[in-house]
């Protein structure tokens, strides 16, 4: 196999991993918290059927700061990876944009991205962790289906 297939398979596979995880960590925090942001636009996109008002208002939120964070964490490795690294910060990358029109765009990603919208609408927020791609969903057994898609 080719190093720089390689590279993309692998860093795809840490990133959607990144992607499930750090998103059922940020469900975790109870109390005085920092991380607590997140209940609040789960709270925000459940009230307005998966619509978040913010997302239309502000360019950075406490998610977008977090993801910049981790882009910079992970960039002194693309002088050493440079195909796994580059992959993991365009899954980043994507992942800011495509997170942010998911609560923009309501109707069109609950058509194209199913998963997440059955994430904040669903009865049990506890599953469909993944945002860009449902493959960890899948591989971990948390991906749950409620819509009826046509």
């Amino acid at each position: 196999m080719e190093e720089w297939t390689l590279g993309v398979i692998l860093g795809f596979l840490y990133a959607n991993f990144l992607d499930w995880s750090i998103h059922i960590l940020l469900h975790k925090p109870r109390g005085r918290s920092k991380l607590k942001f997140h209940w609040k636009h789960h709270k925000i996109a459940r009230k307005h059927n998966n619509l978040d008002p913010d997302y239309s208002k502000k360019i950075f939120h406490n998610e977008t700061w977090l993801t910049l964070a981790g882009i910079l964490l992970h960039t002194p490795l693309l002088f050493i990876f440079p195909y796994f690294a580059s992959t993991i910060i365009l899954y980043a990358l994507i992942y800011i944009f495509l997170h942010r029109l998911s609560h923009t765009y309501v109707a069109f990603f609950k058509k194209w991205m199913p998963w997440h919208y059955e994430h904040h609408m669903g009865k049990d927020q506890n599953s469909n962790w993944c945002v860009i791609c449902p493959l960890m969903d899948h591989i971990m057994r948390t991906r749950k289906k409620w819509l009826q898609t046509n």
